[in-house]
This record gives C-alpha cells, structure tokens and sequence, in this order.
C-alpha cells in the first residue's frame, strides 16, 4: 500500500503485480465517509483480475433521462453539441470510472437501474422509474467512447438538420450514476431525439425512436417505450 499523503482528501493506493493501481481508498474528513477514516474492508467488490473496488467507487445506481437543449430556428442547418463525462470527485481519470461502471455491473443485485421522467409542466422536477439492469449494460457500450471522453467545450458532435425539425426542440440523452457515497458522475451521449414542443419529452428509450426521420420521437419499437410516460401521443410497436 502506497501512502498517497497523510491528511484529509488524498489517497491510498493498493498496486498490483504490474505496478498499476488495482484500487485505493480516499481519507476524508467529509461526514459522509467518516472523520479521516478508511480501512481495507472497504474494498469490498473484487474485479475480475482480482483487484477491489473501493466502496465510494462503486456504483449504486444508474439512471437516464433525456435533457432538453434548445428549439430549432428556421436559419438552423448544421448543430453541434457536447458529450462526454463530467466525473464526480473520487476518480481521476475516464477509464477509472469505466472501470468502476464494468465492476458495479457485474453485482447486478446491488445496482439500481432508471429513467427520471418529468412528472409534468405544472409539478416540476422527475421521478425515477426502474428498468432492467440489461438497459445500463446496453448504455455502457453504446456510449463507450461518451464514457470514456471528458466533457469539454471542444468535444462536440454535429449533424444535419432537416427542414422537418423547424420550430421542433432537441433533446439529448444524459446517463448519471451514483456512487455508494452519494458522488455523482454524468455522461452527456450522442443520442438525440426531436419532439414536436419542449412541453413533450421524448416517449422512447435513447436508439428506439422508429419516426426519427421525421424529427419526432413519438413512436417506439414494439417494448421501448420510456417507463412513466402516459402521454396518448406515444405509441410503439
């Protein structure tokens, strides 16, 4: 074990036989890990090449939801917009985090997985509602390269607009997960769907619009269809 510094904030680090770090732990002086506190028992989920996942790096949940960015005017041709990830404060590099997502998904029974859905116009805020753990392993490799790309202003990704999407909102799929320490972490994907009014949310999951040549996101494939959603206007199948 290699003492990374002896004050609150800094790490310890456990190297494998390559000298390459296999797991580590953080001393805190934050409430929610324990006043300066860490101990090995808290690397408690082992990896398949035998190296353990610190608690705090270990995910608890996953969910998605898609973010709305901005109506279409008339003069719009060509949009570019960010993605990658904007990691929480425990880890240090996009492959760690890939890292910690691959290990967490491999104890499904201990990872909850969801959609938030808006909970209406009038309400505000989302609710969470659940899905198959097999939707963050889909997301996990979709999205790999997003996972594994910081977020910056530089990062972007572009692609046409048709004539279609004129006066339409654009959304973008974001995926958050949360650690067992309550640390947050996001990834912004290259998914993007087009409702008709920022008032309606995309109705499918992200990959499953079936009417995307048509800048609308209202019909689904046949079991795609986003959990919570009631509006008539979404149909699948």
């Amino acid at each position: 074990v290699t003492d990374g510094a002896a004050k609150a904030g800094m790490y310890l680090m456990a190297h494998d036989a390559r000298n390459e770090v296999s797991a580590r732990a953080l001393v805190h002086d934050d409430d929610r890990f324990g006043a300066n506190n860490w101990d090995l028992a808290d690397w408690e989920i082992e990896a398949s090449d035998g190296s353990y996942l610190q608690k705090c790096y270990e995910l608890q949940e996953i969910r998605g939801q898609w973010m709305w960015l901005q109506a279409i005017s008339g003069d719009e041709h060509t949009i570019e917009q960010t993605y990658g990830t904007t990691l929480g404060e425990v880890f240090t590099s996009t492959s760690e985090y890939s890292h910690s997502i691959e290990v967490s998904l491999s104890y499904e029974s201990s990872i909850s997985v969801g959609m938030e859905v808006p909970k209406g116009p009038s309400v505000g805020g989302t609710t969470t509602f659940g899905l198959e753990t097999s939707y963050a392993h889909e997301w996990s490799k979709s999205y790999s390269e997003e996972i594994s790309t910081f977020k910056e202003e530089t990062t972007t990704h572009g692609f046409m607009v048709g004539e279609g999407a004129r006066g339409k909102s654009l959304w973008q799929f974001r995926i958050t997960s949360e650690t067992r320490c309550s640390i947050m972490s996001s990834t912004w994907t290259r998914a993007f769907a087009f409702t008709s009014t920022r008032s309606e949310v995309p109705c499918c999951l992200p990959g499953y619009c079936t009417d995307g040549h048509l800048q609308l996101c209202d019909w689904c494939e046949a079991g795609k269809k986003a959990p919570g959603i009631s509006d008539p206007r979404c149909r699948e199948g």
